[in-house]
Protein backbone atom coordinates (compact mmCIF):
# COMPACT_ATOMS: atom_id res chain seq x y z
CA UNK A 1 0.00 0.00 0.00
CA UNK A 2 1.62 3.65 -0.80
CA UNK A 3 2.37 5.78 2.51
CA UNK A 4 -0.06 8.70 2.67
CA UNK A 5 1.25 11.75 1.20
CA UNK A 6 3.27 14.17 3.82
CA UNK A 7 0.35 16.08 6.02
CA UNK A 8 -2.31 13.79 5.00
CA UNK A 9 -5.66 14.57 6.97
CA UNK A 10 -8.90 11.98 6.99
CA UNK A 11 -11.46 14.61 5.86
CA UNK A 12 -15.42 13.96 6.69
CA UNK A 13 -18.36 15.33 5.04
CA UNK A 14 -21.68 16.04 7.19
CA UNK A 15 -24.83 17.61 6.79
CA UNK A 16 -24.41 21.25 8.44
CA UNK A 17 -25.71 21.25 11.64
CA UNK A 18 -24.36 17.91 12.22
CA UNK A 19 -20.77 19.01 12.93
CA UNK A 20 -21.44 18.15 16.61
CA UNK A 21 -22.73 15.03 16.20
CA UNK A 22 -19.59 13.74 13.91
CA UNK A 23 -17.03 15.24 16.10
CA UNK A 24 -18.69 13.57 19.25
CA UNK A 25 -18.72 10.20 16.45
CA UNK A 26 -15.16 10.72 16.02
CA UNK A 27 -13.75 11.23 19.44
CA UNK A 28 -11.20 13.99 20.50
CA UNK A 29 -8.14 13.88 17.88
CA UNK A 30 -5.39 15.10 20.33
CA UNK A 31 -4.40 17.46 17.83
CA UNK A 32 -6.02 20.56 15.90
CA UNK A 33 -7.04 19.82 12.56
CA UNK A 34 -8.51 21.94 10.19
CA UNK A 35 -12.52 22.68 9.86
CA UNK A 36 -15.22 24.34 7.79
CA UNK A 37 -18.85 24.13 7.64
CA UNK A 38 -19.59 20.32 6.94
CA UNK A 39 -16.48 19.37 6.87
CA UNK A 40 -14.11 17.96 9.65
CA UNK A 41 -10.97 16.62 9.16
CA UNK A 42 -8.85 14.46 11.57
CA UNK A 43 -5.34 12.80 11.71
CA UNK A 44 -5.09 9.45 9.44
CA UNK A 45 -6.07 6.32 11.27
CA UNK A 46 -9.41 8.09 12.10
CA UNK A 47 -12.45 6.45 12.07
CA UNK A 48 -12.96 4.76 8.42
CA UNK A 49 -16.79 4.46 8.38
CA UNK A 50 -18.44 7.41 10.87
CA UNK A 51 -22.35 6.92 10.49
CA UNK A 52 -22.57 10.81 10.40
CA UNK A 53 -20.12 11.10 7.45
CA UNK A 54 -21.67 11.33 3.85
CA UNK A 55 -18.83 10.93 2.48
CA UNK A 56 -14.74 10.64 3.14
CA UNK A 57 -11.95 11.70 1.57
CA UNK A 58 -8.98 9.54 2.59
CA UNK A 59 -5.53 10.56 2.92
CA UNK A 60 -6.67 14.08 2.02
CA UNK A 61 -4.12 16.99 1.76
CA UNK A 62 -4.86 20.60 2.40
CA UNK A 63 -3.73 22.50 -0.68
CA UNK A 64 -3.37 26.62 0.00
CA UNK A 65 -2.50 29.44 -2.58
CA UNK A 66 -2.70 32.82 -2.41
CA UNK A 67 -5.16 33.64 -4.99
CA UNK A 68 -8.01 31.37 -6.74
CA UNK A 69 -5.69 31.13 -10.26
CA UNK A 70 -2.99 29.63 -8.45
CA UNK A 71 -5.22 27.10 -6.49
CA UNK A 72 -5.89 25.10 -10.01
CA UNK A 73 -1.75 25.37 -10.40
CA UNK A 74 -1.32 23.58 -6.67
CA UNK A 75 -4.20 21.34 -7.15
CA UNK A 76 -3.10 20.02 -10.63
CA UNK A 77 0.24 19.56 -8.90
CA UNK A 78 -1.20 17.49 -5.98
CA UNK A 79 -2.91 15.70 -8.27
CA UNK A 80 -0.32 14.55 -9.93
CA UNK A 81 1.57 13.75 -7.47
CA UNK A 82 -0.32 11.35 -5.78
CA UNK A 83 -1.40 9.38 -8.81
CA UNK A 84 2.50 8.93 -9.73
CA UNK A 85 3.67 7.98 -6.18
CA UNK A 86 0.45 5.37 -6.73
CA UNK A 87 1.96 4.07 -10.20
CA UNK A 88 -1.60 4.93 -11.63
CA UNK A 89 -2.21 4.12 -15.06
CA UNK A 90 -6.32 4.67 -14.81
CA UNK A 91 -8.60 6.54 -12.43
CA UNK A 92 -11.83 5.35 -11.04
CA UNK A 93 -13.62 8.41 -10.74
CA UNK A 94 -12.64 12.13 -10.36
CA UNK A 95 -15.01 14.47 -8.57
CA UNK A 96 -14.68 17.90 -8.04
CA UNK A 97 -17.26 19.70 -5.70
CA UNK A 98 -17.64 21.91 -2.81
CA UNK A 99 -19.03 20.31 0.19
CA UNK A 100 -22.62 21.87 0.77
CA UNK A 101 -23.73 24.57 -1.89
CA UNK A 102 -25.11 27.33 0.17
CA UNK A 103 -21.79 28.27 2.49
CA UNK A 104 -19.93 27.68 -0.14
CA UNK A 105 -21.75 29.30 -3.22
CA UNK A 106 -18.44 31.78 -3.70
CA UNK A 107 -16.71 28.49 -4.70
CA UNK A 108 -18.68 27.06 -7.33
CA UNK A 109 -17.64 29.06 -10.32
CA UNK A 110 -14.58 27.63 -9.92
CA UNK A 111 -15.21 23.58 -10.29
CA UNK A 112 -15.89 23.16 -13.74
CA UNK A 113 -12.26 24.84 -14.91
CA UNK A 114 -10.56 22.79 -12.65
CA UNK A 115 -12.43 19.53 -13.67
CA UNK A 116 -11.75 20.14 -16.97
CA UNK A 117 -8.04 21.03 -16.32
CA UNK A 118 -7.88 17.57 -14.01
CA UNK A 119 -9.29 15.64 -16.83
CA UNK A 120 -6.77 17.21 -19.46
CA UNK A 121 -3.64 16.43 -17.13
CA UNK A 122 -5.14 12.83 -17.38
CA UNK A 123 -4.72 12.71 -21.04
CA UNK A 124 -1.61 14.01 -20.80
CA UNK A 125 -0.18 12.02 -18.59
CA UNK A 126 -2.16 8.81 -20.54
CA UNK A 127 -3.58 8.04 -17.15
CA UNK A 128 -7.11 6.12 -18.56
CA UNK A 129 -10.13 8.13 -16.63
CA UNK A 130 -12.95 4.81 -16.04
CA UNK A 131 -16.11 6.04 -17.28
CA UNK A 132 -18.12 8.16 -14.52
CA UNK A 133 -21.22 5.55 -13.93
CA UNK A 134 -21.32 3.58 -10.85
CA UNK A 135 -20.51 -0.17 -12.36
CA UNK A 136 -16.80 1.16 -13.50
CA UNK A 137 -16.46 2.96 -10.37
CA UNK A 138 -16.91 -0.28 -8.42
CA UNK A 139 -14.79 -2.42 -11.16
CA UNK A 140 -11.93 0.28 -10.82
CA UNK A 141 -12.10 0.29 -6.97
CA UNK A 142 -11.86 -3.26 -6.57
CA UNK A 143 -8.88 -3.79 -8.99
CA UNK A 144 -7.11 -0.92 -6.57
CA UNK A 145 -7.39 2.32 -8.88
CA UNK A 146 -7.03 5.76 -7.12
CA UNK A 147 -10.28 8.12 -6.86
CA UNK A 148 -9.44 11.60 -7.12
CA UNK A 149 -11.76 14.02 -5.25
CA UNK A 150 -10.89 17.58 -4.86
CA UNK A 151 -12.99 19.54 -2.58
CA UNK A 152 -13.20 23.22 -2.67
CA UNK A 153 -13.14 24.67 1.03
CA UNK A 154 -12.67 28.21 -0.31
CA UNK A 155 -11.54 30.67 -3.17
CA UNK A 156 -8.15 29.56 -2.31
CA UNK A 157 -8.10 26.21 -0.21
CA UNK A 158 -8.82 22.65 -1.62
CA UNK A 159 -8.71 19.14 -0.24
CA UNK A 160 -7.21 16.61 -2.74
CA UNK A 161 -7.45 12.72 -2.19
CA UNK A 162 -6.31 10.53 -4.74
CA UNK A 163 -6.60 7.18 -3.12
CA UNK A 164 -8.35 4.08 -3.39
CA UNK A 165 -11.31 4.26 -1.15
CA UNK A 166 -10.52 1.94 1.79
CA UNK A 167 -13.00 -1.48 1.55
CA UNK A 168 -15.64 -2.25 4.16
CA UNK A 169 -15.23 -5.45 5.67
CA UNK A 170 -18.65 -6.41 4.70
CA UNK A 171 -18.45 -5.69 1.03
CA UNK A 172 -18.90 -2.03 -0.57
CA UNK A 173 -16.38 0.71 0.46
CA UNK A 174 -16.42 3.59 2.94
CA UNK A 175 -16.45 6.18 0.16
CA UNK A 176 -19.70 7.30 -1.65
CA UNK A 177 -19.85 7.11 -5.51
CA UNK A 178 -21.42 10.59 -5.41
CA UNK A 179 -19.58 14.08 -5.28
CA UNK A 180 -19.92 15.12 -1.85
CA UNK A 181 -21.87 11.95 -0.89
CA UNK A 182 -24.87 12.91 -2.30
CA UNK A 183 -26.80 10.78 -3.76
CA UNK A 184 -29.31 11.42 -6.93
CA UNK A 185 -33.32 11.41 -6.03
CA UNK A 186 -35.20 12.66 -8.55
CA UNK A 187 -38.96 14.39 -7.43
CA UNK A 188 -41.91 12.56 -7.50
CA UNK A 189 -44.75 14.52 -7.23
CA UNK A 190 -47.35 11.71 -6.70
CA UNK A 191 -45.51 10.79 -3.81
CA UNK A 192 -47.56 11.16 -0.42
CA UNK A 193 -45.66 12.55 1.30
CA UNK A 194 -41.55 14.02 1.03
CA UNK A 195 -40.62 11.30 3.36
CA UNK A 196 -39.66 9.40 0.13
CA UNK A 197 -36.81 11.03 -0.65
CA UNK A 198 -34.55 9.46 2.38
CA UNK A 199 -35.47 6.31 1.47
CA UNK A 200 -34.79 6.41 -2.55
CA UNK A 201 -31.22 7.92 -1.03
CA UNK A 202 -30.98 4.84 1.53
CA UNK A 203 -31.65 2.41 -1.82
CA UNK A 204 -29.03 4.23 -3.75
CA UNK A 205 -26.71 3.80 -0.59
CA UNK A 206 -27.68 0.30 -0.57
CA UNK A 207 -27.57 -0.23 -4.15
CA UNK A 208 -30.40 -2.33 -4.33
CA UNK A 209 -34.58 -1.82 -4.10
CA UNK A 210 -37.30 -3.82 -3.90
CA UNK A 211 -37.89 -5.87 -7.22
CA UNK A 212 -41.07 -6.74 -9.15
CA UNK A 213 -43.01 -9.42 -6.92
CA UNK A 214 -40.82 -9.03 -3.86
CA UNK A 215 -42.79 -9.03 -0.73
CA UNK A 216 -41.98 -6.02 1.59
CA UNK A 217 -43.79 -4.77 5.26
CA UNK A 218 -43.87 -1.11 5.43
CA UNK A 219 -44.00 -0.45 9.65
CA UNK A 220 -45.70 3.03 9.78
CA UNK A 221 -46.56 3.39 6.82
CA UNK A 222 -49.12 6.48 6.63
CA UNK A 223 -49.74 7.96 4.71
CA UNK A 224 -48.04 6.48 2.56
CA UNK A 225 -44.58 7.27 0.91
CA UNK A 226 -42.76 4.52 1.46
CA UNK A 227 -44.96 1.84 0.78
CA UNK A 228 -45.58 4.45 -2.54
CA UNK A 229 -41.62 3.84 -3.18
CA UNK A 230 -41.97 0.17 -3.62
CA UNK A 231 -45.50 -0.55 -5.38
CA UNK A 232 -43.66 1.61 -8.08
CA UNK A 233 -41.38 -1.42 -8.43
CA UNK A 234 -44.13 -3.64 -8.75
CA UNK A 235 -43.76 -5.18 -5.05
CA UNK A 236 -46.67 -6.21 -2.74
CA UNK A 237 -46.63 -4.10 0.42
CA UNK A 238 -47.93 -4.65 3.65
CA UNK A 239 -48.88 -1.74 5.25
CA UNK A 240 -48.88 -1.31 8.80
CA UNK A 241 -50.77 1.46 10.66
CA UNK A 242 -53.41 3.11 13.00
CA UNK A 243 -54.10 5.88 10.49
CA UNK A 244 -54.75 5.37 6.73
CA UNK A 245 -52.86 5.57 3.40
CA UNK A 246 -53.12 8.39 0.99
CA UNK A 247 -52.89 7.95 -2.92
CA UNK A 248 -51.88 6.71 -4.77
CA UNK A 249 -50.65 4.49 -2.12
CA UNK A 250 -53.69 3.85 -0.80
CA UNK A 251 -56.10 1.40 -3.02
CA UNK A 252 -53.43 0.02 -5.13
CA UNK A 253 -54.03 -3.57 -6.01
CA UNK A 254 -50.20 -4.73 -4.54
CA UNK A 255 -51.03 -2.78 -1.00
CA UNK A 256 -52.82 -4.47 1.80
CA UNK A 257 -52.94 -2.18 4.61
CA UNK A 258 -53.30 -3.91 8.62
CA UNK A 259 -54.36 -0.83 10.96
CA UNK A 260 -53.16 -1.24 14.02
CA UNK A 261 -49.86 -1.81 16.36
CA UNK A 262 -46.44 -1.37 13.90
CA UNK A 263 -44.29 -2.97 17.24
CA UNK A 264 -47.27 -5.67 17.40
CA UNK A 265 -46.97 -6.78 13.65
CA UNK A 266 -45.76 -10.89 12.78
CA UNK A 267 -45.17 -11.41 9.49
CA UNK A 268 -47.43 -15.06 8.56
CA UNK A 269 -44.04 -15.75 6.61
CA UNK A 270 -40.51 -13.97 5.92
CA UNK A 271 -40.67 -11.18 3.84
CA UNK A 272 -37.66 -9.96 1.26
CA UNK A 273 -37.94 -6.37 2.62
CA UNK A 274 -38.60 -4.55 5.87
CA UNK A 275 -39.32 -0.57 5.53
CA UNK A 276 -39.61 1.09 8.77
CA UNK A 277 -40.01 5.07 9.18
CA UNK A 278 -42.11 4.96 13.01
CA UNK A 279 -41.71 7.79 14.44
CA UNK A 280 -40.85 6.80 18.23
CA UNK A 281 -38.28 6.42 21.08
CA UNK A 282 -34.91 5.57 19.51
CA UNK A 283 -34.70 1.90 21.73
CA UNK A 284 -37.90 1.05 19.87
CA UNK A 285 -36.74 1.41 16.97
CA UNK A 286 -33.65 -0.75 18.09
CA UNK A 287 -35.50 -3.55 19.85
CA UNK A 288 -37.27 -3.87 16.36
CA UNK A 289 -34.57 -4.11 14.16
CA UNK A 290 -33.04 -6.91 16.67
CA UNK A 291 -36.49 -8.90 16.67
CA UNK A 292 -36.60 -9.02 13.28
CA UNK A 293 -33.26 -9.58 12.59
CA UNK A 294 -32.99 -12.48 15.48
CA UNK A 295 -36.08 -14.03 13.97
CA UNK A 296 -34.88 -13.46 10.48
CA UNK A 297 -38.03 -12.27 9.65
CA UNK A 298 -36.53 -10.24 6.65
CA UNK A 299 -33.88 -10.47 4.09
CA UNK A 300 -33.39 -6.54 3.64
CA UNK A 301 -33.92 -3.43 5.60
CA UNK A 302 -34.76 0.20 5.85
CA UNK A 303 -34.99 1.35 9.56
CA UNK A 304 -34.98 5.39 10.81
CA UNK A 305 -34.09 5.66 14.25
CA UNK A 306 -35.10 9.09 15.36
CA UNK A 307 -32.76 11.65 17.89
CA UNK A 308 -33.94 13.78 20.74
CA UNK A 309 -30.52 14.60 21.62
CA UNK A 310 -27.98 16.74 19.49
CA UNK A 311 -25.10 14.36 20.10
CA UNK A 312 -24.05 10.53 21.29
CA UNK A 313 -26.27 8.95 19.46
CA UNK A 314 -24.09 7.08 17.66
CA UNK A 315 -23.94 4.89 20.46
CA UNK A 316 -27.85 3.94 19.99
CA UNK A 317 -26.91 2.66 16.47
CA UNK A 318 -23.21 0.90 16.61
CA UNK A 319 -24.85 -2.10 18.80
CA UNK A 320 -27.41 -2.57 16.18
CA UNK A 321 -25.05 -2.65 13.50
CA UNK A 322 -23.51 -5.51 15.52
CA UNK A 323 -26.38 -7.49 16.29
CA UNK A 324 -27.57 -7.52 11.97
CA UNK A 325 -24.05 -9.06 11.42
CA UNK A 326 -23.85 -11.30 14.20
CA UNK A 327 -27.52 -12.39 13.15
CA UNK A 328 -26.83 -13.16 9.31
CA UNK A 329 -27.23 -10.24 7.61
CA UNK A 330 -24.27 -10.05 5.71
CA UNK A 331 -23.96 -6.34 4.88
CA UNK A 332 -25.41 -3.66 7.37
CA UNK A 333 -24.51 -0.05 7.65
CA UNK A 334 -26.27 2.93 9.04
CA UNK A 335 -25.86 6.77 7.48
CA UNK A 336 -27.12 10.06 8.20
CA UNK A 337 -28.27 11.75 4.53
CA UNK A 338 -29.07 14.54 2.95
CA UNK A 339 -32.67 14.15 3.46
CA UNK A 340 -32.61 13.04 6.85
CA UNK A 341 -33.55 15.22 9.96
CA UNK A 342 -32.06 14.40 13.31
CA UNK A 343 -32.15 10.46 12.59
CA UNK A 344 -30.66 7.79 10.68
CA UNK A 345 -30.74 5.19 8.37
CA UNK A 346 -30.08 1.64 9.19
CA UNK A 347 -30.00 -0.71 5.94
CA UNK A 348 -28.78 -4.74 5.90
CA UNK A 349 -29.24 -7.29 3.60
CA UNK A 350 -28.22 -10.72 3.78
CA UNK A 351 -26.56 -12.90 1.19
CA UNK A 352 -28.99 -15.22 -0.55
CA UNK A 353 -31.35 -12.01 -0.66
CA UNK A 354 -29.72 -11.43 -3.83
CA UNK A 355 -28.23 -8.15 -5.99
CA UNK A 356 -29.52 -5.70 -8.10
CA UNK A 357 -26.62 -3.01 -8.27
CA UNK A 358 -24.72 -0.82 -6.61
CA UNK A 359 -21.84 -0.71 -4.15
CA UNK A 360 -22.68 -3.10 -1.41
CA UNK A 361 -20.59 -6.54 -2.48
Amino acid sequence: MPTPPTGALCAYVVEPEFEDALDAELGPSGVRTPRWPGVLTRPPGAKADPMFARQVLPEAVLVKAKTSEALGDLVIQEVAGQLQAAAAKEVAGLHVFTPHEGPYRSCAPLLSGLRSRLKTHCQTSHVRLLPPDEKALLRGWKQGSPFVQVMVVSRTSALVSAVTPPALPSGGFVTAPWPAGLAPVSTDKQAPSRAYRKLEETFAWLGRAPLPDQTVVDLGGAPGGWAYTALKRGAFVTAVDRAPLAAPAAGHPRLQQVRGDAFAFVPPAPVDWLLCDVICEPHRSVTLIESWASKRWCRQLVVTIKFKGATGNHAIVEPVIEVLLRTGFAFARAKHMHNNHNEIEVFAHTAESGQVSGFVK
